[in-house]
């Protein structure tokens, strides 16, 4: 009889219904990029691009902005789809795709043309990896 019940009980808990991702440790997409990340690389068509510090608010609106530099720098609207494959990703008008890749964010995007579908040099395409910024001492 013990020998059912703990079959039973074995059966039942291998049909009981996923745990949500949230709650295995893993956060929303949404909810990583907010924070300030800068640039580590930045190419437009295999050239070097100037490197910029990009702060995602809550509501994913995006500041672009020099490293170092004053002021809130450039505003964004940013869109993203984090269940097409590959991530969707919209900066402005501007169609892209996006990855986690360790501590770090891949991105590329195109300026006025068709969504990346991989993360090689493209023609228009602005290829970007982002790492986040570390937090200085004492919390600023």
């Amino acid at each position: 009889m013990r020998h059912a019940v703990a079959l039973l009980l074995i059966a039942t808990s291998a049909i009981a219904a996923p745990v949500p991702k949230q709650l295995k440790g893993k956060r929303p997409d949404p909810e990583v990029f907010v924070g300030a990340w800068e640039t580590t690389v930045s190419e437009q068509n295999g050239r070097g691009m100037a490197k910029a510090v990009w702060t995602f608010d809550p509501d994913l609106t995006m500041w672009s902005k020099p490293p170092g530099g004053d002021g809130k720098g450039t505003k964004w609207a940013i869109k993203i789809d984090p269940d097409q494959s590959p991530k969707h990703i919209t900066i402005g008008t501007y169609p892209g795709i996006y990855e986690f890749d360790g501590d770090d964010i891949r991105v590329i995007f195109n300026y006025g043309g068709a969504r990346p579908t991989g993360f090689d040099a493209q023609a228009n395409g602005h290829y970007v990896v982002l790492r986040r910024v570390k937090e200085k001492e004492g919390g600023k």
